[in-house]
């Protein structure tokens, strides 16, 4: 898949069962590639564990040179039922790996406890060559940026830009594991969009 565009969608209502709301991916291995997912939009209902992300992927996927902004997933309120959810959702097998490269995660939200970035049911997840910052997550239950959902979630970044790497913003809970390698760096990356103008995208306006 390539060049694809998800624009200020807003699904108002995710039912039981429902996943990748403006993308996805559960029947075999994809390549995406140049797509944007901007202002999309998910609240989710009377939601299961898994419910109201946006990009679902649940096969041995590859996201290249795509950019998520303004998106806002998850569950309506807080508590456990829709905790699995995310702007990017992935959920593997232990020896699966989800590559994602060249992206950018910037100023995403969430609805409830959810990961505003990248968050890891199971399986591995490599990122590199990538961009996150401004997302706001609940903190007080998972990290803004990258989230290991189980215990047996792994991650590894490598050649990517942090607002932090502390636990607010990339984490797992107890048993999972994130490996930091080469070209690490943390701050502000100097968007040429002025930081209001892409919240006003978040906001609808």
């Amino acid at each position: 898949m390539t060049n694809g565009l998800a624009p200020k969608i807003n699904f108002g209502i995710a039912r039981d069962g429902t996943v990748g709301w403006a993308l996805c991916l559960d029947s075999a291995p994809a390549t995406v590639e140049r797509c944007s997912f901007v202002g999309t939009r998910v609240t989710a209902h009377n939601a299961k564990d898994t419910d109201g992300s946006v990009v679902w992927a649940n096969r041995a996927c590859t996201f290249r040179n795509c950019f998520w902004t303004g998106t806002r997933g998850g569950p309506n309120g807080t508590g456990s039922n829709g905790t699995g959810a995310g702007n990017l959702t992935v959920s593997l097998g232990s020896t699966v790996t989800c590559l994602v490269e060249n992206c950018t995660f910037a100023y995403n939200s969430i609805n409830g406890g959810v990961c505003a970035g990248v968050n890891v049911l199971g399986g591995n997840l490599t990122v590199r060559n990538m961009i996150f910052h401004g997302n706001v997550g609940d903190n007080r239950i998972m990290a803004a940026d990258v989230w290991l959902k189980s215990s047996s979630a792994r991650a590894a970044a490598s050649y990517a830009i942090f607002d932090a790497t502390n636990s607010a913003h990339v984490g797992g809970v107890s048993g999972s594991a994130v490996t930091f390698g080469d070209g690490i760096l943390t701050g502000d990356p100097l968007f040429w969009t002025p930081t209001e103008s892409a919240i006003d995208v978040e906001r609808g306006t």
